[in-house]
């Protein structure tokens, strides 16, 4: 019994047969493309860094030049936000001026209703005296 399973056991592993060339070339083909796009962008990348490394360093003056511009914006960002807290007060007084000139024409009409008025009474006085001296 254990020599017909020993016989099996290795009839089995014979017709089982090692990895081929076709299937191990099957097997490595796509990681051997994926790793030649990766050594072209690795060699891309490197042109790169070589091209910047070539160019030359920042001077002093193109430093001082920075820095200037630097201020320079800040102080417009400065100035910007300045003159937008004056607009928004400035259309604060305009509303409140709108509003008192809006009460000063509610106070004319009134007025001129009340003048309209009192020339009524004057007329109604007039004619009330006129009418006290005819008889």
């Amino acid at each position: 019994m254990k020599r017909t399973a020993c016989a099996v056991l290795s009839l089995g592993l014979l017709l089982s047969g090692c990895a081929t060339e076709e299937y191990v070339r099957q097997q490595t083909s796509p990681l051997a493309e994926r790793l030649g796009a990766l050594e072209t962008r690795t060699l891309t990348i490197e042109g790169r860094l070589n091209q910047l490394s070539g160019r030359p360093a920042l001077t002093t003056d193109d430093r001082a030049s920075i820095d200037s511009a630097r201020e320079m914006a800040q102080k417009a960002l400065d100035r910007t936000d300045s003159l937008s807290a004056d607009l928004k007060q400035m259309g604060s007084d305009v509303a409140r001026a709108e509003a008192a000139a809006r009460r000063a024409e509610a106070a004319a009409r009134r007025a001129e209703a009340a003048a309209e008025k009192a020339g009524r009474a004057e007329k109604g006085a007039r004619k009330a005296f006129e009418l006290e001296q005819k008889k």
